[in-house]
């Protein structure tokens, strides 16, 4: 159910990121206008937490192994696996909460692109929703 839920979330990105491509090469110059210098591709910049995150991190942590720790095992399984659960169904409608607020204001930007990223993420809704409404059964059931 996790790896089904993220495999969705993930093909969110492939569903949006083609209309990006495609305004790129209706706005991208002509080469024989324009020459493109080559340059080093850029190295990512290593994201480290701030030290206040790895604080809370740890103490979330320290606190679920305190809870769990004199439970049997197939309690301390069941509920690590609600934890996750829960964790996974809050990032996903993060994600879809972020990505329509990009949606909207490319829209707005991109008025030519509008119908066509709407209709992308609406497609992207439309295939997460069930998989948010079983992994909300999930955690009410548990």
């Amino acid at each position: 159910m996790i790896a089904r839920t993220l495999l969705t979330l993930l093909s969110g990105a492939a569903l949006i990121a083609p209309i990006y491509a495609h305004a790129a090469e209706e706005n991208a110059p002509d080469a024989v206008e324009e020459q493109v210098q080559e340059t080093a591709p850029e190295t990512p910049e290593e994201v480290v937490p701030s030290q206040q995150a790895v604080k809370d991190s740890t103490q979330l942590h320290e606190a679920i192994d305190a809870l769990i720790k004199d439970a049997p095992e197939a309690s301390q399984k069941h509920f690590m696996a609600l934890y996750h659960t829960h964790n996974i169904l809050s990032v996903v409608k993060t994600v879809r909460h972020d990505v329509g607020n990009a949606v909207k204001a490319c829209s707005e930007n991109n008025p030519d692109m509008a119908d066509k990223m709407n209709a992308r993420f609406d497609e992207w809704k439309t295939a997460v929703a069930p998989v948010l409404v079983e992994a909300e059964g999930n955690i009410n059931n548990m």
